[in-house]
């Protein structure tokens, strides 16, 4: 008695040394708390039905998806054993002996026991695992949503550049007609000596750079269709056709600042914040080993021997009191332990929400360039239609000579493919930013 005494003095003279550190996570003052950007459905990245099917098949498909939703499993069951442990536990015994005394017969004892265990939480330890179990659980949940919106976004990119290349194809395939019938015509007039001989050369070349540029794109349009097939379907061997738009679509809505609901809804944020949590609850734990566990129990036992199956039954009723009295120097140096996880934990936030913002003002701000470089050239195109319109009537009028219709020709055909490339641009810069913002809400379980 006397030393539980002694120890828990020693423990309360510890304890005025070490606690447990306060933490306060700050919040930036740049966030625009009054921008209402929300959107429900990520995967709806410009409501297109053939790009969200192919997001539906990867999810089912694809082996990170499925270890990340075994971790879950992981983590739902550790939370299963955490309120387990505040549970009373029941254990059964079995013994048996062998005993030989003076050269004698050997006698056979055999014991029987129920025993009963409760560990009071007085200061609620286990009631502190298992919260933490509980935000280890809400990790995994992120860690799966995060493993989603990679994928989909990744698809995303890969769908929009196969649309866009089909664009492009399907625009130089109208020019290529057009130089094949040209080249026939100029053939003819070269045979009549109506052109020059630099005329027929200069027609065959550009025909010929239409033609390489055709067979260029297909391969690239193969190459991205090859890894769009890995990325949604994997390994399994049942593949559905995979149908693409007509055209691109840039159906994005862009706040103007960064949006607060980044605190919450950016997975690499949220899980921040929860492992500052579990750091703090850690430390807490530590700090609560200065402490004495308090443990009753009760039983009832029988045993017997050779002589006699089973005796009369005895119970037992049982209270201890465990209070460390030589190591409470490593007691106190797990606190100091657990205090630095938990201001490494913060510190960690706060590098996260750091880069997080960064990176949301860089998107939103080349998703702004990429919308305005595309209204622009907007007006470009719209300048290059009316000079090739121009040009094409007044050659067909004998006003200019063919090489000066085919270099306007030439400017219009190189201003549709950029401007594809622009739209496209848009399009990734909205999906970056996107994926930057967080724009689905999470929802963690309690």
């Amino acid at each position: 008695m006397n030393k539980i005494i002694l120890s828990s003095f020693a423990a309360l003279f510890l304890i005025s040394c070490s606690s447990v550190n306060n933490y306060e996570l700050k919040t930036p003052n740049n966030l625009d708390t009054q921008t209402k950007f929300e959107i429900k459905n990520w995967r709806a990245l410009g409501k297109d039905d053939n790009l969200n099917r192919l997001i539906e098949i990867a999810m089912e498909n694809n082996e990170d998806v499925k270890m990340a939703l075994n971790n879950l499993l992981i983590a739902e069951s550790n939370l299963v054993s955490a309120g387990i442990k505040r549970e009373p536990s029941v254990n059964l015994s079995l013994n048996a002996n062998e005993r030989i005394a003076n050269n004698s017969k050997p006698i056979y004892g055999h014991t029987l026991g129920l025993n009963l265990s409760y560990e009071i939480d007085l200061l609620n330890k286990l009631g502190k695992a298992k919260e933490n179990a509980l935000f280890s659980a809400n990790i995994s949940e992120i860690d799966v949503e995060s493993t989603y919106q990679t994928i989909g976004f990744s698809i995303a990119n890969l769908y929009y550049k196969i649309v866009a290349t089909n664009k492009k194809i399907e625009i130089l395939e109208d020019f290529v007609k057009s130089y094949e019938k040209t080249l026939k015509l100029k053939e003819e007039q070269y045979k009549l000596g109506f052109i020059t001989k630099s005329v027929l050369l200069q027609t065959k070349e550009q025909a010929s750079l239409n033609q390489t540029k055709l067979r260029s794109l297909k391969l690239e349009r193969d190459l991205y269709e090859s890894s769009l097939n890995i990325l949604v379907y994997g390994l399994n061997q049942q593949k559905e056709e995979i149908k693409y738009a007509n055209d691109l679509l840039d159906d994005f809505v862009m706040p103007k600042s960064v949006p607060s609901s980044v605190m919450t809804n950016r997975p690499d944020i949220a899980k921040a914040i929860l492992n500052v949590k579990i750091a703090h609850n850690n430390a807490k734990i530590a700090w609560d080993n200065f402490f004495p566990t308090f443990t009753i129990g009760a039983g009832i036992s029988t045993s017997g021997d050779t002589h006699k199956v089973f005796s009369d039954p005895i119970g037992t009723i049982s209270a201890n009191l465990l209070q460390p009295l030589f190591n409470l120097g490593e007691t106190d140096e797990q606190v100091i332990r657990a205090n630095l996880s938990q201001d490494n934990a913060v510190l960690t936030y706060e590098k996260v929400v750091k880069t997080a913002l960064k990176e949301i003002e860089d998107a939103i701000l080349q998703y702004n360039n990429a919308e305005l470089k595309l209204k622009d050239y907007d007006a470009i195109i719209k300048l290059e239609e009316e000079i090739y319109e121009f040009n094409k009537l007044k050659f067909s009028e004998g006003e200019i000579s063919f090489l000066e219709f085919l270099d306007s020709e030439r400017a219009l055909q190189n201003s549709l493919m950029e401007q594809i490339d622009l739209r496209l641009g848009k399009i990734t810069a909205g999906i970056d930013a996107y994926k930057a913002i967080g724009v689905r809400e999470l929802e963690f379980r309690k």
